[in-house]
């Protein structure tokens, strides 16, 4: 339990920093015209990213459902290894592994400077 919450601690962080670098603010308001130093300017709007992010996150569901619907060879053949309803390690198991990733990147890039 405690690496699941952590996972999700940790990809809530992920994504609003992704937010941050790559979207535009609504309150970020410009003082002056005249001001040399220019506002970087993000190519995406809150908005279009988080329908972007909740998009692509319907779309890999209701595509992994048609592999599950169209492939059954697995659990024909081995019917102890999948059960009728939704196990909790199919909820638990993929924050969990996006933390590993994520600490394994952290650590190759470091080591990569």
């Amino acid at each position: 339990m405690t690496l699941f919450i952590i996972g999700i601690i940790n990809l809530i962080r992920r994504i609003r920093d992704g937010f941050e670098h790559y979207t535009e603010t609504d309150d970020n308001i410009h003082d002056s015209i005249l001001d040399e130093s220019e506002r970087k300017q993000k190519p995406y709007s809150r908005l279009l990213a988080a329908v972007v992010l909740g998009g692509g996150f319907m779309l890999c569901l209701g595509i992994g459902l048609l592999i599950g619907w169209q492939i059954t060879f697995p659990a024909v053949t081995m019917p102890s290894m999948f059960a009728d309803t939704l196990r909790p390690e199919f909820i638990f198991y993929p924050p969990i592994v996006t933390l590993f990733v994520d600490l394994m990147h952290t650590l190759a890039s470091r080591f990569d400077r």
